[in-house]
């Protein structure tokens, strides 16, 4: 077999590990001595030292020619960039390399002791000679109707073109001393997300058959090549969209077949990787995060949320970013690239997206809001919430608000994040309904990296004589919580046939938590108790709270108190005292 196909041939016959390394050495790509290339990687993983848990390495997405490469590289929330750069324009002429670009910014990531990862785009863009050197190339039409030459993806002259290129540049990269600065060598030949675009019911064009085997075989010869030349790097593989290998048949187990494999062969340097996180997740990965689970993932933003005029990021600007980055985490993700227009938006929402990427945001303030509603309640009323928040510090912040729902764990709540500059305030109007559509009343988190926020729910509904009437909450800070060993009272509490309360309770914990709640009557002696388990930041409204502790008499000038035997408990609360002929609240609030 000739050595300049090193791992396969186009028959794809896999070689062994011996076989590769004498290919290699044949080309001076590995020195003498050298075990066999599979050994090497099983044992040999990029290093993502700094990974923990809810943190990933986080890479500006760019390419050589960025005038701010210095200015994304002293980021102090990236570790690098990722280069998006052309096999065409570094090969324009057959044989003939041009790294400089690459070279300078390699260069200076090394300079700040930071790391580059380099995405070598091939298919459509292939270098203008490629079909003289006798590359096979098909015509055919893409899902939007637009007419796509490309290369085949499994002709023999194009994946040993490429083949030459990436040994050509490891070759380079080693002669230079810059091969650590490399952090990953994205898998992009055949092509570069796995969906043949112009492919249709079965057919490459008019003429070319899909063929589900050399396709595979293709991947698998690539992927060998890849890890030949560049072993110590990770190495990104991307599952197709929606399983769309040849539109409209899905293939679900293409992917798997080819990672199954490459783990299997080459290890954990190989990482379940998608380009299409938005703020409501990856729906690549959704399938796959078994495969991740054996190996790392990585993600690309499918946009930037600074420059989306086609809305691709979803969710809302700016939170939708922090949103993005929350799902990937959640994912598991130990790599995150953000486009280079978020990195230097100074919007501090967007920063602070980075910096939770990054694992260094700053340690952040919560409140609770115990209740919101948009809701129908009795006599014809219906409650809204409008919550308004001020930022009495002087600096500008970022705001996170989580629905946290009732009556079930809220961990999984639906997020919205703002700016909010120094010394403004913001409300939100009808906050349910204008950002949680669907909910009906709930409990609401707030968290910020300042400490210096102050909020208020204003709840209230239309009256039939005109106006309105309602109470108003504030949030409660973290100091203003109910602690374990630390109850306290709510006081001025009724039940008869003018009045009746209501009392609501809130989880500030993300774990389970019981509350006890005791109704003392004004001669101080305990008339009744109950306990209530709350989940995990849930909200509970104990509606006619005094009958709820099984006091049937009427009370007046009572009061409950409320603690929790949960270790490291806490939780807000509040009462209302409501006119039984009016429904006008009253807002007792805890002592």
């Amino acid at each position: 077999m000739s050595a300049t196909v090193v791992a396969r041939s186009i028959s794809l016959v896999r070689l062994s590990g011996p076989a590769v390394v004498a290919a290699a050495m044949a080309l001076g790509c590995v020195a003498a001595g050298t075990g066999p290339v599979h050994a090497q990687a099983t044992s040999k993983r990029p290093d993502v030292s700094a990974k923990a848990a809810g943190r990933a390495l986080v890479f500006a997405l760019t390419n050589s020619g960025d005038a701010t490469l210095a200015s994304l590289l002293d980021h102090a929330g990236v570790d690098g960039v990722a280069l998006q750069e052309g096999w065409a324009r570094i090969e324009a002429r057959k044989d003939e390399y041009s790294f400089a670009a690459i070279d300078g910014a390699i260069e200076k990531a090394r300079a700040r002791g930071k790391r580059v990862t380099l995405h070598l785009m091939a298919s459509p863009r292939t270098p203008d000679w490629l079909a003289a050197a006798g590359a096979a190339y098909y015509t055919g039409t893409d899902i939007r109707g637009n007419t796509v030459t490309d290369v085949v993806p499994w002709d023999p002259v194009y994946l040993e073109r490429y083949s030459l290129f990436l040994r050509a540049l490891a070759r380079h990269l080693a002669e230079r001393g810059t091969l650590a600065t490399i952090f990953d060598v994205s898998a992009v030949v055949p092509v570069s997300e796995l969906n043949l675009v112009a492919c249709r019911d079965g057919k490459l064009g008019e003429a070319l058959a899909y063929d589900r085997s050399k396709y595979l075989s293709a991947w698998k010869q690539m992927v060998d090549v890849l890890h030949e030349a560049f072993p110590g790097t990770a190495k990104f593989v991307s599952p197709a969209v929606n399983d769309l290998i040849c539109a409209p048949e899905r293939d679900a187990s293409f992917y798997r077949d080819l990672m199954s494999d490459t783990l299997d062969l080459h290890g954990t340097s190989f990482w379940v990787f998608a380009a299409d996180l938005n703020a409501d997740g990856s729906q690549r990965t959704r399938d796959y995060l078994d495969i991740a689970a054996r190996t790392s993932l990585g993600y690309q933003t499918i946009w930037s949320a600074t420059d989306d005029p086609t809305g691709r990021m979803g969710g809302t600007y700016p939170g939708n970013l922090a949103e993005a980055v929350r799902k990937a985490l959640s994912n598991g993700a130990s790599y995150l690239e953000i486009y280079a227009a978020d990195v230097r938006n100074p919007e501090p929402a967007i920063q602070d997206a980075i910096r939770l990427a990054h694992g260094t945001a700053a340690p952040s303030s919560t409140w609770i809001v115990p209740s919101s509603a948009h809701l129908a309640g009795t006599g014809g009323s219906f409650y809204t919430t409008d919550l308004v928040v001020a930022n009495t510090g002087s600096s500008d912040a970022s705001l996170t608000l989580k629905y946290l729902g009732h009556d079930v764990d809220g961990r999984d709540g639906s997020e919205r994040t703002f700016s909010l500059a120094a010394g403004k305030s913001a409300t939100y109007a009808d906050l349910l309904s204008s950002l949680f559509p669907g909910a009906d009343y709930g409990s609401i988190r707030l968290t910020s990296t300042s400490d210096a926020l102050a909020a208020v729910a204003l709840t209230s509904t239309p009256a039939a004589s005109g106006g309105s009437f309602g109470q108003s909450v504030p949030a409660f800070a973290a100091r203003d919580w109910i602690r374990t060993g630390a109850p306290k009272s709510l006081v001025g509490v009724r039940e008869d046939g003018a009045f009746r309360t209501n009392l609501v309770l809130a989880n500030a914990e993300e774990t389970e938590l019981d509350v006890d709640v005791s109704l003392v009557g004004s001669d101080g002696v305990v008339l009744g108790s109950r306990r209530y388990r709350l989940p995990a930041l849930g909200m509970r409204q104990v509606t006619r709270v005094v009958r709820e502790v099984g006091v049937t008499v009427d009370v007046a000038g009572a009061r409950l108190v409320l603690s929790t035997p949960t270790a490291d408990g806490a939780f807000s609360a509040y009462a209302s005292v409501i006119d039984a002929a009016t429904n006008d609240p009253r807002t007792i609030l805890p002592r």
